[in-house]
């Protein structure tokens, strides 16, 4: 948590209050520095991980962008259920196999296949939108 704060917080936690208010004082704020700086070797301070999120963030901008200002909305619902998918199947084990990317573009074109599917947002509109994003995708 020490570390992700670092790379991900504008205003990063300190090793101090890691150590007081999450560890519960169990782990002192030298053995937190330890730790890091022992990760840092171990992967050669390579530590620039690419994650779903970011391939999520990428894909769905970039679609978003292709489209205009077609429609937001279904937009921003396509988009929220992908995340929820990829959620859950970053929990399941079986998914692991799998590389970031292809669970993206999986769960976008799942999305799709909700979003057109749904009693909702059912019409010839969102057919026509889940149409052109899946055109997007492959």
């Amino acid at each position: 948590m020490y570390m992700a704060s670092k790379y991900e917080d504008i205003f990063p936690l300190h090793s101090k209050i890691v150590s007081e208010k999450i560890a519960h004082k169990a782990i002192s704020p030298k053995d937190i520095l330890k730790k890091e700086a022992e990760f840092l070797r171990m992967f050669d301070f390579e530590i620039d991980f690419v994650t779903h999120y970011d391939f999520h963030q990428t894909y769905v901008d970039k679609v978003d962008r292709s489209l205009g200002k077609s429609n937001k909305k279904l937009m921003k619902l396509i988009s929220e259920m992908s995340m929820l998918l990829i959620k859950m199947s970053i929990q399941n084990v079986d998914y692991c196999k799998y590389s970031p990317s292809i669970v993206v573009i999986s769960t976008l074109y799942a999305a799709t296949a909700f979003l057109k599917h749904s009693k909702k947002n059912e019409g010839p509109e969102t057919s026509k939108f889940c149409t052109e994003v899946r055109g997007l995708l492959f």
